[in-house]
């Protein structure tokens, strides 16, 4: 009895710990970056030649820095992510960029959803608790499959869902899986766009209001898939437990 009810504890604690340290670690390594005028829109623009000239010479080391640099603004919820995307495409290509921006944002987000659910929870709460209640409604109504929806609708800020899901039960492989796959389209749109990098004034010029609807339509997808499956199993276990006319009647 002894040993069941405290190994729940002692995991509790050790992920703390371990979530703790890559956070503090992460926002330290940022700091002494200067990240913030170094992924000015405008310090992009005037450096990008430079850095395409640089990745040219070392790739790997170039891919593992920027994923390093992702993961980080993510984890810490700093609103780059998009236009870092964007210089991914102009780095590294389409299918590169896509491949680290999509991979790197993933490990980002699950950082994020580890803090808000193992460190600051009760913060989290109090501090967005309002903006988390329609978020935290359609988890519980639909669970992953709502998810993936908001993913790929992007009609929430990233950091936001990523703090709400640390609220709620949902395991990580599940959240992983729904992030990655939610995610793909949009990283996939800024990436594409990072051909045209130095000809757009803004990230934000990249999602027209065409592209906007198409990403909520899109959207739509899995949420009318879980009801065609959820229809299709009560329709199923309803004809199990249904005798029908025929047995009632012979």
């Amino acid at each position: 009895m002894g040993l069941i009810s405290s190994a729940p504890s002692r995991w509790s604690l050790l992920a703390r710990l371990i979530v703790a340290v890559i956070v503090l670690v992460i926002a330290l390594l940022l700091y002494l970056s200067n990240i913030h005028e170094v992924l000015s829109w405008e310090n992009v623009r005037a450096q990008i030649q430079g850095w395409k000239q640089w990745v040219a010479e070392r790739p790997v080391t170039a891919m593992l820095l920027f994923a390093a640099v992702y993961i980080a603004v993510t984890a810490l919820s700093i609103p780059v992510s998009t236009g870092l995307s964007i210089v991914a495409g102009a780095l590294f290509g389409r299918w590169w960029g896509v491949a680290i921006v999509s991979l790197s944002a993933t490990i980002g987000a699950t950082l994020a959803m580890w803090t808000s659910r193992y460190l600051f929870r009760d913060m989290v709460e109090q501090r967005f608790g309002e903006h988390l209640r329609p978020i935290m409604r359609g988890m519980e109504r639909d669970g992953g499959w709502y998810l993936l929806s908001i993913r790929l609708a992007a009609i929430f800020p990233y950091f936001l869902v990523n703090l709400a899901m640390g609220l709620t039960p949902i395991s990580t492989r599940s959240y992983v899986a729904a992030t990655w796959l939610g995610m793909l389209p949009a990283s996939f749109l800024f990436v594409n766009a990072g051909s045209a990098a130095m000809t757009i004034r803004s990230p934000g010029d990249v999602l027209s209001g065409e592209v906007l609807i198409a990403l909520i339509l899109v959207a739509t997808v899995p949420l009318l898939l879980r009801r065609m499956i959820h229809s299709r199993g009560g329709s199923n276990s309803r004809s199990a437990v249904d005798p029908g006319g025929d047995d009632s009647g012979h």
